[in-house]
């Protein structure tokens, strides 16, 4: 399995910035280019709690952040989870603060792992404001089972560096720079509990290792972990800095750690078929209409047998042949603005990801920069223009409907269009408040 850790800035969207909208979009194109199945975010930056599902991009997105009514929506973390591993999943991710989630997995050979997202405090934050992150994370830690495997995944805001003699076991001989305070905190809490920093394991250029340069120095830097039981370290097969993403708007590089462990499927009860239905809708159209009453005339049977029950079953299937064979059977139709246009804004994408990485390898060029810049402002201009002819079309839809007074129509039609739908997490509790179950939204 392929594990990530990526601070992505936000995943807000706000038409007032540089970025174009749908950052949950963006992120799981990007997240899926790199064959990722769970990756941890910092700093999403969304109030409260809840999950969101992208179709297209393949990925559904939990989040855990301040309270609603909090006017300054910093920090944040949560998990990006691919769609198809989702459904596998036992629990939900579970939010602790704006800092820390975790999430339960099941594993092969009946193990289970925990995988843990944190966002660590600055350099420069209060040293309550540490002691209380590094307290919540020992916790946690603390409350693992002991045969569970731990994935700790996240931006530390610390150097850890390089002295693998000081630091036996905990870290490999393949750090980079040196360690500062935020460092020795990690470091020490690692200690505890006997893990490993799986960055420093293996040895690589040190742009494959460093995930952040610094605005002013332009040094680059290792900041965000990946971290296991020292005991499990031999599951861990590479962890390094994908240097070929697209910056998705954000300082941080992605960091992925590549894993042999698989996730046990959910057992599922065998329950009833959903019956399929016929797209009667097609009929609408006058040539579907003719094709239909065409073939329907070709499979009726010729003959009538004078049992009923023999008549009824032929004329059944003929009738239901004759409609696979015209209008097929209704598809669930997911209508996205974004997902609409999914190959135009991917090769907006393309190019702007090109012109970075064009920058990267002569970043003194200005010439080089300007062109990056360029293509930043037209995936946003172009991915506006996209979002106002989409919705300017489907608002036109609407109203014809409105118009012919086709309220199953128009129902259908405006129940469909409002893209992703953010889902509150909200556990199940018992009459005194204790949490009994928190499972994940269908």
């Amino acid at each position: 399995m392929n594990f990530g850790t990526w601070n992505v800035r936000t995943l807000l969207d706000n038409t007032d910035s540089e970025r174009p909208e749908r950052r949950t979009a963006l992120i799981a194109r990007e997240l899926g280019r790199f064959k990722i199945d769970i990756a941890a975010l910092q700093e999403t930056r969304r109030a409260g709690e809840g999950q969101l599902k992208e179709e297209k991009g393949g990925y559904t997105f939990f989040w855990k952040g301040l309270p609603e009514e909090e006017r300054r929506r910093i920090h944040g973390v949560g998990f990006a989870i691919r769609n198809d591993l989702v459904k596998h999943l036992t629990e939900a991710p579970t939010g602790i603060n704006e800092r820390l989630s975790t999430l339960r997995i099941n594993l092969a050979k009946n193990q289970q792992a925990t995988i843990i997202c944190a966002y660590a405090p600055t350099l420069d934050a209060d040293e309550d404001i540490k002691e209380k992150f590094y307290c919540q994370l020992d916790t946690i830690l603390s409350e693992i089972p002991k045969e569970d495997k731990i994935i700790l995944l996240g931006d530390f805001n610390a150097r850890v560096g390089r002295d693998s003699d000081l630091w036996p076991g905990i870290i490999g001989k393949d750090g980079v720079g040196n360690s500062n305070s935020n460092g020795i905190l990690l470091l020490t809490k690692c200690g505890e509990h006997n893990l490993v920093i799986t960055n420093t394991l293996f040895r690589q250029k040190n742009k494959l290792k460093t995930s952040w340069k610094h605005p002013r120095s332009k040094h680059w830097h290792l900041l965000d972990y990946v971290i296991t039981r020292a005991r499990d370290r031999r599951d861990v097969l590479l962890t390094r800095a994908m240097t070929g993403t697209d910056d998705c708007w954000t300082d941080h590089r992605l960091i992925r750690s590549t894993m042999a462990i698989k996730i046990v499927p959910k057992r599922r009860l065998q329950g009833r078929k959903t019956r399929r239905k016929m797209n009667t809708q097609a009929l609408q159209e006058p040539s579907k209409r003719a094709l239909l009453q065409t073939t329907l005339k070709d499979h009726l049977p010729t003959e009538h047998p004078e049992n009923v029950e023999e008549h009824w079953n032929k004329l059944k299937t003929s009738i239901i042949t004759a409609c696979e064979e015209s209008i097929g059977y209704l598809t669930k139709k997911h209508q996205d603005w974004f997902d609409d246009n999914d190959k135009e804004i991917q090769q907006l994408i393309d190019n702007k990801r090109k012109a970075f990485q064009t920058w990267q390898r002569d970043t003194n060029c200005a010439a080089k920069k300007k062109i990056y810049a360029s293509a930043k402002a037209e995936v946003q201009r172009r991915t506006r223009e996209l979002k106002n002819i989409w919705w300017t079309k489907k608002a036109e839809e609407i109203q014809h409907l409105a118009d012919t007074h086709d309220a199953q129509g128009f129902f259908k039609a405006t129940k469909i269009i409002y893209g992703p739908r953010n889902h509150g997490i909200q556990p199940l509790r018992s009459s005194d408040g204790t949490k009994i179950l928190k499972d994940k939204t269908s």
